[in-house]
């Protein structure tokens, strides 16, 4: 790190941690997203009550009947027109206790196929099946959600990226000031989540103190005083990623692929806000930045020849910053899946020698990943916005060139030594070896049962 003064370093990385809190985040169940409903069906999870949140992405909740399929909600289809979907949630109670509730959870699941049926033909999307269990009489299970959750991330628009843009043009400006916790006496009522549509949760979570997640459509639980506390997320328990990481891996001239397509953005500041605190010694080499193919329409994008690479060679925050301002300006992706291996291919060809160190988008598939057996050297993801599950083909990314993959709390290193049948976790998600290619460690479990 620089020899930047306490105070300045503080004020840092307390920017750094207010920009992260509009992160995309969905509620961490445990892991255990299926590729398609018919295997969600097969493998619920078990929670006392659902209670998802969507950091600067969107929710579509799709109330159903308590026992039923039936939903007042009929233009699902519309709504996601453009968006990235990430993930669908089947929610249900498990009441009567212990009950086999397979048809009616298969009755929802087809209820959501008349409503949106091109939903089911998209690459990329984890379904899963969530069964709430804090419910002993019928007057409880009915008080719960039940239906569909859907996390997505709106397409982009101009006016969405005018606005990262800025965020990161100012990153240099006067440092905000940190909200302060706003706290509710024992007697009145606790702020509601709202069970509308749409709507979105930012910057605020239960305090550490009651260790428990807002209720759907509820009042908030309170803590053990009988006082509600909200509080702002304090800088040092949001998502922090890439100074994390680069602070705990020493890469040997690194070279930096990053997406900058939309929803990037916070991170993207992080990247900036270290390389500014960053030593000469520490900082990376090269950078190559990609936007999924500037403005060219999604139709029109070729595997291989996507464009929208943008590369330097410098150790100057400033010029990074440009450059980062330079790509995101020229364009924002468009469809969910990017061309990272094309900007991996093409910081090989710019920077011959050091270290990829790709940034990648947790919830982004990679497009072109037929393109992998193309590089030559190990490329070491650090995966952004992993909340509720860990995207497996960064994993087989990182495998297959004898790379690393990193998150907030976890380096997985060594990925190409493990054999067939051999089992790891990151970040608590069980995963394994079967037949050459690394899956769920819960999903292959449940379908040999």
């Amino acid at each position: 790190m620089s020899t930047s003064s306490p105070t300045l370093t503080f004020h840092w990385l307390r920017t750094l941690a207010l920009i992260s809190i509009a992160l995309f985040a969905v509620n961490k169940l445990p892991c255990q997203a299926a590729s398609d409903p018919d295997e969600a069906l097969r493998s619920p999870i078990a929670v006392a009550t659902y209670a998802p949140l969507a950091f600067g992405g969107k929710l579509l909740r799709i109330p159903m009947d308590f026992a039923g399929s039936a939903s007042d909600i009929n233009d699902v289809r519309a709504r996601l027109n453009g968006a990235q979907v990430v993930r669908v949630d089947i929610v249900y109670s498990d009441y009567p206790k212990g009950r086999d509730l397979t048809g009616l959870n298969t009755r929802r699941v087809e209820r959501l196929r008349e409503l949106a049926p091109d939903l089911f033909e998209r690459a990329g999307v984890e379904w899963r099946l969530v069964k709430q269990t804090d419910c002993r009489t019928e007057d409880q299970a009915r008080t719960l959600f039940h239906g569909i959750v859907i996390a997505y991330r709106p397409r982009p628009t101009k006016e969405t990226r005018s606005a990262e843009v800025a965020l990161v043009r100012d990153l240099f400006k006067a440092t905000p000031t940190m909200p302060k916790a706003m706290v509710i006496p024992s007697g009145s009522v606790a702020p509601r989540i709202s069970k509308e549509e749409n709507d979105t949760v930012v910057l605020s979570e239960l305090s550490r103190t009651s260790g428990t997640a807002p209720r759907l459509g509820g009042s908030s639980p309170t803590s053990s005083d009988h006082t509600a506390v909200i509080t702002f997320s304090p800088w040092w328990s949001v998502d922090s990623t890439i100074p994390q990481v680069m602070d705990r891996n020493q890469w040997k001239d690194a070279v930096v692929v990053a997406d900058l397509t939309g929803s990037m953005a916070p991170y993207t500041a992080q990247l900036v806000l270290w390389t500014k605190m960053a030593t000469l010694k520490d900082a990376p080499k090269g950078w190559v930045f990609f936007n999924d193919g500037d403005t060219t329409p999604d139709a029109r994008k070729i595997i291989g020849r996507t464009g929208g690479i943008y590369t330097a060679s410098t150790t100057k925050y400033t010029e990074v910053q440009a450059l980062a301002i330079k790509t995101m300006t020229a364009g924002s992706g468009g469809d969910g899946p990017e061309n990272n291996v094309e900007a991996v291919l093409a910081a090989e060809k710019h920077f011959p020698k050091g270290d990829l160190v790709m940034i990648a988008d947790n919830w982004a598939p990679i497009k072109d990943k037929s393109l992998t057996d193309r590089i030559t050297r190990p490329v070491h993801v650090i995966l952004c916005g992993v909340a509720g599950g860990v995207n497996v083909e960064y994993l087989e990314l990182a495998r297959a060139t004898g790379g690393s993959v990193h998150t907030m709390e976890s380096d997985l290193v060594r990925l190409a030594d493990l054999n067939e049948g051999e089992r790891f976790d990151l970040d608590g998600e069980p995963f394994m070896i079967k037949e050459g290619r690394i899956v769920s460690a819960r999903v292959a479990t449940t379908r040999t049962r």
